[in-house]
């Protein structure tokens, strides 16, 4: 059983950010260290990960 309850605020306002979608490996790598097991490497956090497999 659901209660609706008209005209009532917490004045709690929660905002959602939109997120970013995921991005996974296209050769199922996981935390592939640089220079990368295929020519799709990225690191753009330099972090000697390829991005797309963290």
């Amino acid at each position: 059983m659901m209660a609706i309850t008209a005209g009532c605020s917490t004045g709690n306002v929660v905002s959602q950010q939109p997120s970013e979608p995921e991005v996974t490996c296209i050769k199922g790598f996981s935390n592939d260290p640089s220079p990368g097991a295929c020519g799709s490497y990225i690191d753009s956090d330099n972090n000697r990960i390829c991005d797309l497999s963290e």
